[in-house]
């Protein structure tokens, strides 16, 4: 079948429409999205993941810039260990630290192309506010616990909805006269018809 030049041309002019729509889609992403061929080219990178490459690496990233020309080093060959071991069909997710403290989620799986070739999509998040609140919850929680812990007053701490005892400090139980397990087994309504009035 010949196709007219004027058809050809309407053909190319929808195909860079579609690859410009694309590119525009995961180019708004606040994530790094980037594709690697079997030979650890890059193929795709959308906008973040160029401006982060280029702030972390002081390098400009193109299509076909392999891993050693990025990260030269252990780095780079960490990272083209981690492209086979998913062109092998392996998913990865690893966090890392950049050299601007940032911390960063990756995620790595294989993709299976059109042409029968696979690539290696991967996705990238900053996660360091995320880990940050992590933290400040974790040292809350800390401190939470050794408040209940070391209280001389008497606390527990009682699901609403049923009346179990979920938790009870040391000053409760010596109060009540019942191990820490034990109420943790037993309703308020247990502890309480057991004191006599005064």
């Amino acid at each position: 079948m010949d196709l007219s030049s004027k058809r050809v041309a309407e053909l190319e002019s929808e195909l860079a429409d579609t690859i410009a729509r694309y590119q525009a889609l995961i180019d708004s992403v606040d994530d790094g999205i980037w594709m690697v061929d079997e030979q650890h080219r890059n193929v795709l990178i959308n906008e973040f993941a160029f401006k982060g490459f280029g702030k972390h690496y002081g390098v400009e990233i193109k299509t076909g810039t392999k891993p050693q020309e990025i990260a030269p080093g252990q780095e780079g060959d960490d990272w083209s260990e981690a492209y086979d071991a998913v062109l092998g069909g392996e998913c990865r997710q690893v966090e890392h630290m950049a050299r601007d403290g940032n911390i960063y989620w990756t995620k790595m799986q294989p993709v299976p192309l059109p042409n029968g070739q696979k690539a290696v999509s991967i996705f990238t998040r900053n996660v360091s506010d995320l880990r940050k609140a992590q933290e400040a919850l974790r040292e809350s929680e800390e401190r939470f616990r050794l408040l209940f812990e070391k209280n001389h007053s008497v606390m527990l701490i009682i699901d609403p909805a049923t009346a179990r005892i979920v938790d009870a400090n040391p000053a409760a139980a010596q109060f009540y006269g019942y191990d820490r397990p034990k109420l943790k087994t037993m309703l308020t309504t247990d502890i309480n018809a057991n004191l006599s009035p005064e």
